[in-house]
């Protein structure tokens, strides 16, 4: 049989740690992984994803509006690689590997999925790439048999090694024995916990009109073909509503026939942000002209698709149509901050410089205060001057920029907090209302915080290796507990500065971190700091999210609980601890003299 020749190195050593193996020239790109995986002693305990130059290969439940920048392994084979690659095995330790493809194929006598031929070293140490690398560096005596616990560093458990100099042994006849009879097994273990489909429930009734749109997107992996099936489902519902008188005028009213918020979410969103990952600008063109045409938009609605269609046109080249969507995007909304940003933006794209720099001094850019609305502007008139050579007016909107996103993670419950360095009590002086207002907050965080974080941080583990009713519960109230002292939050924004949210199930959740090296370890690279009350408004307002999603990983979808879900535990939470904080209200009143004081629920500041 003809085979593919692949060598993949481990970058933390090339010459003590690789394998060579034959593969089938169709592979694809989730059995490549398994491959490798498999033949590095891996245990499965993590995700893996590849790299060509930019362009990253992920599994398919990390793609979402979340991160646009991912493109699944699903449907992709070898092929779609190249001659070289870099593939990475848990995120976290990130063990990752330099992998050449050899253009000349090899006759091997086997029928195998993929075989091992050579290789160095016994294997990736699991969970413990430090320890790893301290052996590399000399650190670790070589005949150490044992954990040295005393330097926190540990023996690998995933290899069967007598000392520690065994990982760099390789028995080909071994390796290859191990490797045949275990490939199959992990194979087969990967797709039970990625299949092609899952689906838990389908809110839409099999009986709507909108039941197979709506199991397209629950089924849904990127791709122009994907999402020409699912807009060719939404136009023959639409053509079906029509014919029955039923149509309506406005988009959202869709949901009144049956739609759901979050399928439409996907139209105005998600989609041209898909195809343009997958540079098809003409489908873009074609599906939102279609869209614009057919229906009537709230303002942000219209922005976002006016927008996408601008930038598919100046991407080909097509500068006449961009501009007289910015010219009917100016008549309808001649105050959108958006409109301005984009039309900056293509005069500098199309080098009429003179004509942007009008525009931003008619604007007075420079005189501006920074704001949610005007943010994407300061960034295009930033991105211009620097373009321009005007790096003084650059540095300047720059450094307003960070100050504004500096701004924005600042802690905003400065109202909580209060000057007690005076611990004299004057009992005439004494005004209950004013006493309420400065201490009430922080009597309640004292008595809600006091094992928030500690239940949370016990039960996320519970939760990720097997969800109960009993784990759920213990989390949601944990987050409650979170939600009601305004917590902090770290998010990744859009472009707009909203916060991302991911798509699980078909509906759309907004994604919350606890630390931003949870965020970071969930491939966001530059996480933004928010508070619970902001995330809160954010979805009243938006309307278009389900709840919530915290600490995702790769290969996991973090805790997900629902906006009533929260509310009704909210509700609970302020319910039973209104005693609690009455009594503890009361205590302090009687040690700075006051006697029997009247405590009503009213002052409970909830």
């Amino acid at each position: 049989m003809q085979y593919t020749k692949i060598k993949a190195s481990c970058i933390r050593a090339k010459d003590r740690l690789n394998r060579t193996f034959l593969v089938r020239p169709d592979i694809d790109l989730e059995t490549l992984g398994c491959v490798i995986c498999t033949g590095f002693h891996a245990e499965y305990e993590h995700a893996f994803l590849f790299h060509v130059h930019k362009t990253a290969y992920v599994p398919e439940s990390w793609l979402d509006s979340f991160n646009t920048d991912f493109l699944s392994m699903r449907g992709r084979t070898l092929s779609d690689l190249g001659p070289s690659f870099r593939f990475t095995y848990d995120t976290g330790d990130n063990w990752e590997f330099e992998c050449k493809v050899y253009k000349r194929p090899v006759d091997y006598a086997s029928d195998e999925i993929a075989v091992i031929i050579d290789g160095a070293g016994t294997g990736i140490w699991e969970d413990n790439a430090w320890g790893f690398d301290r052996y590399l560096g000399g650190e670790i005596p070589p005949d150490t048999s044992e954990d040295l616990e005393d330097i926190d560093w540990y023996m690998p458990w995933n290899l069967d090694l007598d000392q520690v100099s065994d990982t760099d042994m390789f028995d080909l006849e071994d390796e290859q024995d191990r490797f045949n009879t275990l490939l199959p097994l992990d194979i087969d273990t990967y797709h039970e916990h990625n299949p092609v489909s899952s689906v838990p429930y389908d809110h839409t009734e099999e009986d709507s009109i909108w039941h197979t749109f709506h199991e397209y997107l629950d089924d849904y992996a990127p791709g122009p073909q994907e999402i020409r099936a699912i807009f060719d489902e939404f136009r023959r519902v639409c053509g079906v509503l029509k014919e029955n008188g039923e149509l309506p005028e406005r988009f959202d009213d869709l949901e009144q026939t049956g739609a759901d918020f979050s399928d439409l979410y996907f139209l105005i969103y998600d989609m041209p942000s898909q195809l343009f990952i997958e540079d098809n600008e003409e489908d873009i063109v074609s599906y939102v002209k279609e869209l614009k045409s057919m229906f009537i938009f709230e303002r942000e609605e219209y922005e976002e698709l006016t927008d996408s269609l601008a930038v598919a046109y100046n991407q080909l080249k097509e500068n006449k149509n961009a501009q007289k969507e910015l010219d009917e995007w100016r008549e309808k909304y001649p105050d959108s901050f958006n409109m301005y940003a984009r039309q900056v933006h293509l005069y500098g794209q199309i080098r009429k410089l003179k004509d942007a720099e009008a525009l931003l001094n008619k604007l007075d850019i420079m005189h501006m205060e920074i704001n949610d609305e005007n943010f994407r502007l300061f960034l295009s008139a930033a991105g211009f001057y620097r373009l321009k050579g005007s790096n003084r007016k650059a540095d300047q909107l720059e450094e307003q920029i960070e100050r504004y996103r500096e701004q924005r993670a600042e802690d905003t419950d400065d109202e909580d907090d209060y000057d007690d360095d005076d611990d004299g009590f004057d009992e005439e002086d004494y005004d209950e209302e004013d006493f309420t207002d400065r201490h009430m907050s922080d009597m309640m965080r004292r008595i809600i915080i006091s094992d928030a974080d500690r239940i949370f941080r016990e039960n996320m583990e519970k939760y990720r290796s097997g969800m109960t009713e009993e784990t759920g519960q213990a989390l949601l109230e944990a987050a409650a507990r979170s939600f009601l002292l305004n917590r902090k939050y770290w998010i990744s924004t859009k472009k707009n500065g909203d916060p991302r949210a991911r798509r699980i199930d078909g509906r759309s959740y907004i994604v919350l971190y606890t630390d931003p090296k949870a965020a970071e370890k969930d491939g966001v690279s530059k996480p933004v700091m928010s508070s619970s009350s902001e995330m809160m408004m954010y979805s009243e307002r938006q309307r278009k999210h389900t709840g919530y999603l915290i600490d995702p990983q790769p290969g996991s979808d973090g805790f997900i609980f629902r906006e009533e879900a929260l509310m009704d535990k909210l509700y609970d939470l302020m319910t039973v601890f209104t005693d609690q904080i009455i009594e503890e209200r009361k205590l302090e009143l009687q040690y700075i003299g006051i006697d029997d004081p009247d405590i009503d629920e009213d002052d409970i500041p909830f």
